[in-house]
């Protein structure tokens, strides 16, 4: 297989190496840059695989981007910097969008590198909007290869743009906060409930029209440029203001949630899918995805790299078809760096006899440990952890001046992962991934720092599993589940590096009134 560098464009903009089919190295361009969902060309990442592997200028790059008309040479140079490709990798070759693989094409095949069987599955593709205003795309898998049979185009027919600008409209930060708003969904006041449904039928059945009626006829067709955006934006922002204010967080979040769950039941029901596999941004709301779950017949799969920086890995896989991504996503080598002498930052090259006995002790425990997460989850290595009672994951929240609605996620054995949640064997890989709402079969009242209750009433966890042989899984046998969340403040991306991990530490220092938080550091032999 060929060596690669993938480049992902705009929001969350990423770099990561291949080396004979193999991830050797990535990161998203944020936790080099540490500004959180940067979208600048990712020079930053580049130079940080650079530092530790070659890159030789003659590598194929393959960059994933959303400009309208598929073209690279029209994007700004803050999204694509050609001046700084011409010069690194001169000889490179450049496989990018076409009206022959989109947007949505590289993100049903990073689905496709995913999923281990995707011989009987539809994949489909939700986010905001794709090349040529593609904004939902769904596949069927025909002699293993992705069959489009339906697409719709047009911006106001886009469930990630309604999303990004209700976000907008509730004063949050786009591209960032989408997940803070959704968690707000369930704590919607009874007697909002019926108004909010009939409303987010209303938003169902004016997006179902507009995706119904889509026909992408011409690709000069300027309603796709970007200047539309500013249209759609503005219809969104007047639906929002004829029914709520700002301020009814929750009576929104519910709307939302109500409108895109029955989006994608209605394509579900239409094209009588029975295994389904899940990717783009949309599909980062793992509330929808224990819906689509709920209701659907047969298997799902949801690719853990939702988001764009997991599309240009599809366009790996289109060119070589034997690549498949492996469950372990800490793909980000770190710096080895000069120890500092801070109180309650403690090195150790035995973290998981560290980990257990602080965690014994109810202390709330960041790890650090050799290589850095790619995407949007921590997944024990650069982690928070602690027992999983209601009451440490308040505390969390409160260290890392986070909102108090935002849920833990669980981190389990396999063991555990069966005899705590419902229909764990129709979940293909996601599981580990922390992507998916499982409703859990029953919940020690012991555990509730890792659940989340629906507005009816219903507990729900997002689970990472891990392996036998993971480093955590022994500490799990012992103290059963825990609760695992990002080590960051909010506001800032995961920590990637020393000065990331002393300023947040000490950030939690100073709200740890309790005097039971300790930062454990692997040491790198």
């Amino acid at each position: 297989m060929k060596d690669a560098l993938l480049l992902s464009l705009g929001h969350g903009s990423s770099a990561v190496l291949i080396n004979d089919g193999k991830i050797i190295n990535g990161y998203q361009n944020e936790r080099i840059s540490k500004i959180k969902g940067d979208s600048q060309f990712p020079i930053n990442a580049i130079e940080e695989i650079r530092y530790f592997d070659d890159i030789p200028n003659d590598i194929d790059i393959m960059i994933s981007h959303w400009e309208p008309f598929g073209q690279l040479e029209k994007l700004s140079n803050k999204h694509y910097n050609s001046q700084y490709i011409e010069k690194e990798f001169s000889k490179s070759d450049i496989y990018s969008m076409s009206p022959r693989f989109t947007h949505h094409d590289a993100h049903a095949y990073s689905a496709l590198a995913y999923n281990p069987d995707p011989s009987d599955h539809h994949i489909i593709v939700a986010d905001g909007f794709g090349n040529f205003g593609e904004v939902l795309s769904i596949y069927q898998m025909v002699s293993g290869i992705p069959k489009l049979i339906f697409r719709s185009h047009g911006y106001m027919g886009s469930i990630g743009l309604l999303y990004q600008y209700a976000t907008d409209f509730v004063g949050m930060k786009m591209n960032q906060d989408e997940w803070k708003l959704n968690a707000k969904a369930s704590n919607i006041p009874s007697e909002d409930i019926h108004r909010c449904n009939k409303l987010g039928k209303e938003i169902y059945d004016n997006i179902i029209c507009k995706q119904q009626l889509s026909c992408l006829e011409s690709y000069d067709d300027p309603i796709y440029s970007l200047g539309a955006l500013s249209f759609v934006h503005r219809e969104i922002h007047d639906f929002l203001s004829n029914h709520f204010t700002p301020y009814d967080l929750e009576q929104i979040a519910y709307t939302l949630q109500v409108a895109i769950e029955k989006i994608i039941d209605n394509w579900i029901r239409y094209f009588k899918i029975k295994n389904v596999t899940l990717v783009g941004g949309c599909f980062m709301n793992v509330q929808l995805n224990g819906h689509i779950l709920n209701h659907l017949v047969g298997d799902i799969c949801i690719m853990p790299l939702s988001g764009d920086c997991g599309a240009p890995l599809g366009i790996y896989k289109n060119l070589n078809p034997e690549f498949y991504i492996p469950d372990n996503l800490c793909w980000g080598k770190r710096r080895v760096e000069k120890r500092v002498n801070i109180d309650r930052i403690i090195y150790t090259s035995n973290i998981a006899r560290e980990i257990l006995n602080y965690l014994s002790m109810d202390y709330i425990v960041n790890v650090v440990r050799d290589k850095s997460e790619f995407g949007e989850r921590a997944y024990c290595n650069t982690s928070t952890l602690a027992l999983p009672v209601l009451e440490n994951s308040k505390y969390i929240n409160k260290l890392n001046n986070r909102d108090t609605d935002m849920p833990m996620c669980p981190v389990v054995t396999i063991n555990q992962y069966k005899e705590l949640f419902k229909d764990t064997d129709r979940v293909i890989r996601s599981g580990k991934h922390m992507i998916i709402a499982l409703e859990y079969i029953a919940l020690d009242e012991y555990m509730l720092g890792i659940s989340h209750k629906s507005h009816e009433g219903i507990l729900t966890g997002r689970p990472q599993v891990v392996s036998k042989n993971h480093y955590m899984n022994p500490i799990l046998e012992k103290l059963g589940p825990l609760i695992n969340t990002s080590f960051n403040n909010h506001g800032n991306p995961i920590c990637q590096d020393m000065g990331d991990v002393v300023r947040t530490h000490n950030a939690m220092l100073d709200r740890d009134s309790e005097m039971r938080l300790v930062t454990l550091i692997e040491e790198i032999k």
